[in-house]
């Protein structure tokens, strides 16, 4: 849980640092917008936050897991719906959301190798599957840190979710 704890805080991190990078360093301008805003960015983070443990609870409670726990789905769909109960309140037409498109996949991309070092006993590893492009997450989080290159000798979990994520950071 430590280590899948640090990697949440590297991908906030990252995040803040390639939207810094996006606004700050580059050429790259975005529509007039109040991002800068605090009400805004309370309603952002408010909104990641609840939206977060609400889906993550209700996932894990459903799996028959009496814990809390986290959604990036979740945090993703309570920023949008806190940033636009804020802007349909104060009255802003902008549109926001464009500069937040890299420091989201910057984040979630930094969060899904927390989980997926994390291994099985976080239950952050997705969901059992023997679908061709599943991924066998005890094997290859054994493989990366150990060093190992043969499988280990307890049953195999398959994750799809970690599949995919594989298979795009191979490409």
């Amino acid at each position: 849980m430590a280590l899948h704890i640090v990697f949440d805080a590297i991908a906030w991190v990252a995040a803040g640092l390639s939207l810094l990078l996006l606004t700050k360093w580059t050429d790259v301008r975005f529509a007039a917008a109040p991002i800068s805003d605090i009400h805004y960015i309370a309603a952002l983070i408010f909104g990641a936050g609840v939206g977060a443990v609400l889906f993550g609870t209700a996932n894990a409670w459903l799996s028959h897991q009496t814990s809390m726990a986290r959604s990036i789905e979740g945090a993703i769909a309570g920023a949008i719906i806190a940033v636009e109960l804020y802007k349909r309140a104060a009255g802003i037409k902008a549109r926001t959301g464009v500069r937040f498109a890299l420091p989201l996949a910057v984040g979630v991309a930094v969060g899904r190798i927390g989980c997926f070092f994390a291994g099985l006993e976080d239950l952050t590893h997705g969901t059992p599957t023997e679908l061709p492009w599943g991924h066998d997450s005890a094997t290859a989080s054994c493989a990366i840190r150990c060093n190992c290159t043969r499988a280990p000798p307890w049953p195999r979990s398959r994750s799809s979710t970690s599949g995919a994520y594989a298979a795009t950071t191979a490409l």
